[in-house]
């Protein structure tokens, strides 16, 4: 990689605008992918759409009462008061993680962790779709429970992601919610982690 000072300054901001414009555009298609799934494990869940669409109704209609120009739209703002739909954002990112391997670390020093002794200068790659599955710190790992997360702070939302792609997610997910109703063609449960079975969902608006 080449050192700020062996760069010519227009080839350097060259290299930024092609670095950013890189970045935002894969994590735009894996937020597509996210929202996919999310359609996938949410059409056979009515009981947790219809909890989300009441908590989300609720914000709205105190927008709509406090305020002169009312919005039926939910904003990041609005996330501190709707733990259930930041539960359904978590459980869809855990079982459908935006990166199912981390960036490579490398670790600066002799590390032991858990037994384990990690040389320095050693590269480090996190699984996160193996961790996410794993019924040590899952309980019933393949299933869709989005309630195993309301006993956490669900404040703290980037779930094995950065910020940006949560409150994306966040936003998508949750108007999606308050506008309508998803439900499967055929009735019949998805299985997530099944690439070669196809599935449809109709959506309904509210």
């Amino acid at each position: 990689m080449m050192k700020k000072d062996d760069c010519p300054k227009d080839n350097l901001k060259k290299q930024v605008i092609y670095k950013c414009t890189d970045f935002i555009l894969n994590k735009s298609e894996s937020i597509s992918k996210v929202i996919e799934q999310f359609f996938i494990l949410i059409a056979n869940e009515d009981e947790y759409q219809d909890l989300a669409f009441k908590e989300l109704k609720n914000v709205t209609n105190r927008k709509l009462l406090y305020s002169s120009v009312g919005e039926n739209v939910i904003k990041l703002s609005d996330r501190s008061l709707t733990p259930i739909t930041v539960s359904i954002c978590k459980e869809v990112l855990r079982l459908s993680p935006v990166e199912e391997l981390s960036s490579p670390i490398i670790c600066k020093k002799d590390t032991l962790v858990n037994g384990y002794f990690i040389p320095r200068d050693s590269q480090i790659i996190i699984n996160y779709k193996s961790m996410n599955l794993c019924e040590k710190y899952f309980y019933d790992p393949l299933n869709f429970k989005p309630k195993r997360f309301l006993s956490f702070n669900n404040q703290s939302f980037n779930f094995n992601t950065c910020n940006f792609l949560s409150d994306q997610i966040y936003i998508a997910i949750s108007n999606i919610l308050l506008n309508f109703k998803i439900k499967p063609i055929k009735n019949h449960n998805f299985n997530v982690f099944d690439d070669n079975n196809p599935t449809s969902v109709r959506v309904e608006k509210r």
